[in-house]
């Protein structure tokens, strides 16, 4: 059955153009469940919970090294910033304090600290500071997951060759990717300050954030086309809107060529007036 072109309009990111297969990236959040637990049992929760936390720091550790081999160390802040939010005693007491107070499972009182740590970044009117509610989100995941027994493989899986789509990706998803595979990525939440944008940009992998809702609307293998320097997306493109964005795709490439061969040279003019080339920046991860 013929399928009709679908066109869908998010935030580019990451400039370039990248026509490819989808390879759908399904994460499984864990939602806690509240139970009690007997008197004699709340020290062993406590302790359950602390393991995670341990299991996580050593996750993290692990990838921060992933992380400074593919990007180079200036990317590693934003694994430290996770590393510091699992030593923060306002989660780490916090959760312990629900425990032996309620008598419950580490499961629903990290959840319940959790949300609180959202709810205040999330009124925070600032857009970078407001995302990070997504790195206490993706940390308390990782402690839920670990919490559970549960893995993060599939990031590992990915095929060759693919428009990765996410709902979200969080740093520890981009530094278990192979990195070479992933023709761009596509995903439903995120803005121009969002770690995902970060990444694609040093990596140079075309990218679209702010899509909404296009995990629901895309199944694996679906053909995809995904501008990074417009945000416009199309899923079954026709074969005139491949020919013109394979243009496209060639004309930019022989334009980025030609930009890095002047990369290294002064900025001057033919008479011999040399320029001051600045930047205009309000995060020091823009510089790159």
């Amino acid at each position: 059955m013929a399928h009709q072109r679908v066109s869908i309009v998010g935030i580019g990111v990451s400039p370039g153009i990248a026509i490819g297969p989808a390879f759908v990236l399904e994460k499984t959040d864990y939602t806690a469940h509240r139970w009690e637990i007997p008197q004699g049992d709340v020290t062993r929760e406590v302790r359950r919970f602390r393991a995670a936390v341990a299991a996580a720091v050593s996750q993290l550790r692990t990838f921060k090294r992933r992380l400074a081999r593919d990007l180079g160390p200036q990317h590693v802040y934003i694994l430290d910033a996770h590393l510091l939010m699992l030593k923060d005693r306002m989660l780490l007491d916090g959760v312990a304090k629900i425990i032996r107070s309620e008598h419950v499972n580490a499961e629903w009182a990290l959840q319940r600290v959790i949300a609180h740590f959202r709810s205040a970044f999330e009124s925070i009117e600032d857009p970078y500071l407001r995302e990070k509610a997504g790195d206490m989100e993706d940390i308390g995941q990782r402690l839920l997951h670990n919490l559970v027994g549960g893995t993060h493989e599939q990031v590992t899986q990915i095929p060759e060759g693919v428009i990765v789509l996410a709902r979200d990706l969080s740093p520890s998803d981009t530094a278990q990717m192979r990195k070479e595979w992933v023709l761009g990525f596509a995903i439903d939440m995120g803005g121009k300050t969002s770690h995902t944008a970060i990444v694609a940009r040093s990596l140079e992998i075309p990218a679209v954030v702010g899509l909404e809702d296009i995990t629901l609307r895309v199944a694996n293998g679906d053909p995809l086309i995904i501008d990074g320097n417009t945000g416009q997306v199309y899923l079954h493109p026709d074969e005139e809107t491949v020919r013109h964005y394979e243009k496209l795709r060639r004309r930019y490439h022989r334009y980025d060529v030609e930009l890095h061969k002047l990369r290294e040279l002064p900025a001057e003019t033919l008479d011999g007036y040399r320029i001051g080339l600045e930047a205009n920046i309000e995060l020091p991860e823009e510089i790159p």
